[in-house]
């Protein structure tokens, strides 16, 4: 028997949410080994699940731990275009974002952290497509970051990965904006990672980066070729997605109480 304990990302906070399973005690650090596939998904990019082999449960699966998880945390759901980032500047974790066509899309400057983005089935004739960022101009702040995320299949998808392609955003104006770092993304992801929005329009004005991800989606040998899209390996272009410098949380996030990592981690 196995507890799960889920906390807040960058608080003391400690919400116990038993997951019952016939297991063998594991060592500090280990997964239990009936952890599936799902369950590994849900907590990829969240660190603040912990495993203590003591106690009794009520779960059979992680996923429905973690639905437990405290009132901070927000689903939003859809399918097209349904969470719309309109303007200013926003912050957003510990949410459940589900979508398959262009689901996070507008033109704010929004940060998010900690984020379990879960891509659905949508029409069996469309690609999938997480982002689509409507930067007007190259002189506005407005970008999407994507940090310590957990970029998934839902469900409904899984039966279908490798069938139905799915990429992190298409740019839908002409200096379009997305940063996806230190994000898990899983096999979901097509290895090309980005798709055009309309043939070859805003290839070599938009800027899309993507820095220190992991997981077989996050492979970049097979990635696109656009003129602005850019691996990067050094702290300073990725410093302009971070929380402090995207959303200038120095002028308001503090006052809200809501834990947030300012920089990049380690």
């Amino acid at each position: 028997m196995l507890h799960a304990y889920c906390t807040h990302a960058g608080t003391n906070d400690v919400h116990p949410v038993s997951v019952s399973h016939q297991s063998s005690s594991k060592g500090q650090g280990e997964l239990p080994p009936w952890v599936d596939l799902r369950d590994l998904h849900s907590i990829r990019g969240l660190p603040n699940v912990v495993f203590a082999a003591d106690g009794s449960g009520e779960f059979s699966r992680i996923m429905d731990a973690l639905e437990l998880q405290s009132e901070l945390s927000g689903e939003i759901f859809g399918y097209q275009d349904n969470q719309y980032s309109y303007s200013q500047q926003q912050f957003y974790t510990n949410c459940k974002i589900r979508g398959s066509m262009n689901f996070i899309f507008g033109h704010a400057s929004a940060a998010f952290q900690y984020c379990i983005i879960l891509v659905k089935k949508g029409l069996s004739t469309q690609n999938n497509t997480i982002t689509s960022q409507d930067r007007t101009s190259s002189s506005l702040a407005s970008a999407f970051s994507f940090q310590f995320c957990n970029i998934s299949a839902d469900l409904d998808l899984l039966p279908f990965v490798g069938s139905i392609s799915t990429y992190l955003g298409r740019p839908w104006k002409q200096y379009s904006r997305v940063g996806g770092m230190q994000s898990y993304m899983s096999d979901v992801l097509s290895l090309e990672g980005w798709l055009e929005c309309n043939s070859s329009l805003y290839l070599d004005t938009l800027y899309c980066v993507e820095y220190n991800n992991y997981g077989s989606g996050a492979r970049l040998d097979r990635r696109v070729k656009w003129q602005g899209f850019h691996v990067i390996n050094d702290f300073r272009p990725a410093w302009k997605f971070t929380v402090f410098e995207l959303i200038m949380e120095e002028q308001w996030l503090p006052s809200t109480r809501v834990p947030f990592i300012p920089g990049l981690r380690d």
